[in-house]
Parts: structure tokens; sequence; C-alpha cells
């Protein structure tokens, strides 16, 4: 004998208005009102399902959104420091060349006064009965000579800026910091080689032959050069408050901690150590704190020797 399903027939509803009137009667089968639940539940799920889903992704916009504007505003601050730089150091080369104009036309005059026997102390204007032209180029000179106190501070002013300019240039890591040339991975997200997990590379790295020379990007003090970790041999040099660089992978070291270096000097060699997938140098750029993308920075390419 077969067993009968709890969904088959139906319910009946009766609905009655009063004694007198005809009632009336409804029914419903129960796999219709299975039906009907089913789809309910159905529909409730997947539009859980679809708000969750579309919840994550409004977030994970929020999260890419803010780190964009965080790229943009330091893409933007580099930008502004160069073109601060680049504009003082257009200036300072104005100043330059306008106290050169100064100078030659005072040799000019310096030596018209001597070739006219105009030259010495003991001559007072006043008491020479001059032409018309040679009473005007004394004024002239007259006018230069009141004006050279100035000149002489203009100039003194000029060369402070010019040394506050060449300082700040010495600190800013602004050199490609090896003469290899190929980019093998960028700053930022990318796909770890060893777990292929997406990860963030805080540095670029700059792909060569073993024993390819490594510079350092700008003057400082070497802080660490060692082993460490996944970097291998790793070199770390402090370059003001503000700058500090990493070159890691190193085949070998040529500077110890403590060591002042100078911008484009030589301190080590491109290797292979540590977590490396063959020869190159990881290099990272890190400003108040915080690494930045390199590539802005690297303007100034070292040769072969």
């Amino acid at each position: 004998m077969k067993k009968k399903s709890r969904f088959r027939g139906s319910w009946t509803i009766i609905v009655m208005s009063g004694a007198e009137k005809r009632s009336l009667t409804f029914k419903i089968p129960k796999l219709l009102v299975a039906s009907l639940l089913l789809m309910f539940f159905s529909i409730s799920i997947g539009l859980f399902t679809t708000y969750n889903y579309a919840d994550q992704l409004g977030q994970k916009n929020a999260e890419l959104s803010k780190e964009l504007e965080g790229k943009l505003s330091e893409l933007t601050a580099i930008q502004e420091d160069q073109d601060s730089l680049i504009l003082q150091a257009v200036k300072t080369q104005e100043k330059i060349e306008q106290l050169e104009q100064l100078e030659n036309q005072m040799n000019v005059i310096v030596t018209s006064l001597d070739s006219n026997g105009m030259g010495g102390e003991e001559i007072k204007i006043e008491q020479l009965s001059l032409s018309d032209e040679a009473d005007g180029q004394i004024k002239q000179y007259a006018s230069i000579e009141s004006r050279l106190p100035d000149l002489v501070k203009q100039y003194e002013n000029t060369l402070a800026e010019l040394e506050t300019v060449q300082k700040d240039l010495t600190v800013i890591p602004s050199i490609w910091p090896t003469t290899a040339n190929r980019i093998s991975s960028d700053f930022g997200a990318r796909h770890d080689p060893f777990t292929s997990v997406s990860a963030i590379h805080e540095g670029i790295d700059v792909a060569g032959p073993y024993g390819t020379p490594i510079f350092a990007a700008a003057d400082g003090i070497v802080i660490y050069s060692a082993r460490r970790g996944s970097y291998g041999n790793l070199i770390i040099i402090k370059h003001n408050n503000q700058y500090t660089t990493k070159y890691g992978h190193l085949n070998k070291s040529l500077v110890d901690v403590g060591d002042k270096v100078t911008k484009g000097q030589l301190i080590a060699e491109m290797g292979s150590t540590g977590r490396s997938t063959g020869p190159h140098l990881h290099y990272e750029i890190i400003k108040d704190g915080k690494n930045i993308d390199p590539m802005p920075y690297m303007i100034i390419r070292m040769k072969e020797n």
C-alpha cells in the first residue's frame, strides 16, 4: 500500500456571513500552498544573499576609493615638492644671471674710469668742470655706487638660497639606484611569487646580473647593514628626518653601520639573497614613516664606468 503524501488533498475554507445567507466554500490545494511557501523562502534567501554580496562590494569599493585618494594625495605632494624646488632653482638662477650682468656693467665702468684717469678718492665732483656727457656719466656711476650695498646684500641672499636648495637636493632620493634598467615588479598590490596571494609590495624590483653596482640614492648615514629575513642582505640609509631608503637581496654590502654616504656612492652589489627568485634589487623609499612609490623620485640615471 502506497503511503499517502502529506501534500495531497486540499484545505477547505468556509466563509459564513449569517444563518440565513449562503456560505462560501474555498478549497486550496496543499501542493499550491507548499509551492508558494517554497517560492517565498527561495526569494527571501536570494534577496538576503544578494544584499550581503552588494554590501561587501560596497565596502570593497570604499576601501579602494580611500586607497586611491591616498595615492593621489601622495603623488600630488611629491609633484608639489618637485615643482617648488624647480621654481626655487629657476629663481636663483635668474638672480645669479642678473648679478652677473650688473658685475659686467661695473667692470665696464671701472675700466672706463681707470682709462680716463678719473679714479681716486681725491676727486671731488663739484669742483670739476665737465661736459654734459661726462657729468651724466658720473651721475650714473654715483647712482650705481649708491646701489652697491643693496646689490651685495641681494648677492649674499642669493648664495644662501642656492646653498639651501643644493643641501635639500642632496638628501632627497632622486637617482636610479643601479645601472640595471628592467623593472621586474612595481610598487603596490601584486601576486606574491611564493604564495600566489595578493599582497602589498612596498618597493620596486630592478632586475639585473649578479654583481650589478648599487648606489646610494642620496646623502645619509647607514643605520643597518646585515642580513634580515626575506630581505636577505639589506642596507638601510637614513637621509634626514623625512626620508629613508632600503636596498634588499644584495650579493655584497660595501658599507657598514655608521658610515656617511653621498648621493651616487657605490654601496653594494646586486644579488639574490633572502626570499628571491633571481638577482635583482628590492628598493624602497620611506617618507615620514610611510612607504611610497619610488618611481617618481628615480629621475637621475647613473652611468656605468
